[in-house]
């Protein structure tokens, strides 16, 4: 979910404000950012940064956003980021999980509790929780944080839908008058929306002239492509070394395909099991990069299907069978 990844990061880190008042409240605000790589972990957290509140007492506020299941439960996570967060900074952690869709959330209570059989000691860690589903988007507008605009598709939206998103995007339109940072919203929110809406309908309502002036899709392409130039340089050189780490990365890039395409259309098992095949397949970088915009956007699991067609990628004889299977079923 690379594109999903970097806009929301991107939003949360530049606009720390908007969201240290949504989630804190308007009398605490951000001094400084911080790092966000964390010592004895290969994680990296999505937002950091030290705030005051208005009695000139400082803290850490930590951000994370889920978009999907975590494999490790998220309660064990969030302790090990605030642990660590605490280590470094010698702060308190106020650390919040965002939740994008329903399915990424498994009952999260926003708590961790252990307790030592021996003594009847408890360790209690809380932490905040927010299901964007049960958020109402027009609250959040009238709230003027543009920072968190791009958030509004994934909220509670007034009946009939098609009718409130044309609103939002009007809203957003009208709202903020800089060309530049227009874009950057409109993009954000057609690409965030995307996860719960037909790409069909949000494409009639954002046209691709609306956010093509937008530095955040520059930035994210940019980013990819200096990725697959780095893939090039790194040839021959610690060979051995590069090739594990391009191969994670490639590993990587496929789950957040097959991620993306599982949680926008809910296949059929065997056609899940099949397109994993097809991706094990492609050892290009920029390919599989590309191919994660194009799941994020496609209007439909046939026409995702249709585009690996067209690019060669095509299903394993051995799984064909299975997939005239499910489709007879």
């Amino acid at each position: 979910m690379f594109e999903i990844d970097r806009t929301l990061k991107l939003f949360a880190d530049r606009h720390a404000a908007d969201y240290v008042h949504w989630l804190l409240g308007p009398e605490v605000q951000p001094v400084e950012k911080l790092k966000e790589e964390l010592p004895a972990t290969t994680r990296r957290a999505d937002v950091v940064y030290r705030v005051e509140d208005a009695q000139g007492r400082s803290f850490v506020f930590h951000l994370e956003f889920q978009a999907q299941r975590s494999e490790e439960p998220m309660n064990r996570r969030m302790l090990g980021y605030n642990v660590r967060l605490e280590e470094i900074y010698r702060l308190p952690a106020c650390s919040t999980v965002v939740y994008l869709l329903r399915q990424a959330e498994a009952g999260d209570r926003g708590r961790y509790e252990m307790l030592c059989p021996a003594t009847g000691r408890r360790h209690l860690f809380e932490y905040g929780v927010v299901r964007l589903w049960e958020q109402k988007a027009e609250a959040l507008l009238q709230a003027n944080l543009p920072g968190l605009y791009p958030l509004l598709g994934l909220m509670q939206l007034r009946e009939p839908v098609q009718e409130a998103l044309a609103e939002t995007v009007r809203a957003i339109e009208q709202q903020v008058a800089d060309p530049a940072w227009r874009a950057d919203l409109l993009f954000g929110f057609k690409t965030l929306a995307g996860l719960v809406h037909q790409r069909e309908l949000l494409e009639k309502l954002i046209r691709k002239e609306a956010i093509m002036e937008s530095p955040l899709v520059r930035e994210i392409w940019e980013e990819a492509r200096a990725e697959g130039r780095a893939e090039g340089r790194a040839e021959g050189r610690a060979e051995g070394r590069i090739e594990g780490l391009v191969e994670g990365e490639l590993k990587a890039r496929r789950e957040d395909i097959l991620n993306i395409i599982v949680t926008r259309f809910d296949p059929p098992y065997a056609v899940a099991r099949d397109l994993e095949t097809r991706l094990k397949t492609v050892d290009s970088l920029p390919v599989l990069q590309r191919l994660v915009v194009e799941a994020s956007q496609a209007e439909s699991l046939e026409t995702f299907l249709a585009l690996l067609e067209r690019m060669g990628i095509e299903s394993p004889e051995e799984t064909r069978g299975d997939i005239e299977s499910s489709e007879e079923l």
